[in-house]
């Protein structure tokens, strides 16, 4: 088994250190259909600034993602978060889907009622320290809830 010099592991971690220190959170990229209902989502219920779109021409699409296809690209964002939103009739995820975005909101309750009295899936797990909160936006995008404190 090779032998790592405690030098070149102190300089390792010192990169690692580095990045981390350099590295910011950009963006998440999720799938949904409908302007109107990430418009409804993203703005009405989160509060965020819809941005300019862009297209993402099919050639770049393939190159990226493997997937021949042009995208209309909507922007939700405020001064910490954004979100990058690719319009398609197609679904990003089969039928079990473990993947979410945990956002932390101020007033979580009344936010989850609003989802709720909007029509959107939501569930509430009880437990001792605090309940478990998750919405679906209209597209089936999960979101985990968490008290902004």
């Amino acid at each position: 088994m090779p032998v790592i010099s405690k030098h070149l592991l102190f300089n390792l971690f010192e990169n690692q250190h580095s990045i981390r220190e350099t590295m910011l959170f950009n963006h998440v990229g999720l799938v949904c259909r409908s302007e109107k209902d990430c418009d409804r989502f993203y703005m009405n219920l989160l509060g965020l600034q819809k941005l300019p779109s862009k297209v993402l021409p099919a050639e770049k699409s393939k190159a990226i993602f493997g997937v021949d296809q042009e995208y209309q690209l909507l922007y939700y964002a405020n001064e910490q978060l954004k979100f990058e939103i690719f319009l398609s009739d197609q679904k990003d995820w089969g039928d079990r889907h473990i993947g979410h975005t945990c956002l932390e909101i101020r007033g979580r309750e009344t936010f989850f009622e609003k989802c709720r009295l909007e029509g959107l899936e939501s569930v509430k797990i009880p437990r001792e320290s605090s309940d478990l909160l998750f919405v679906k936006d209209f597209d089936g995008n999960l979101f985990e809830l968490k008290e902004k404190e």
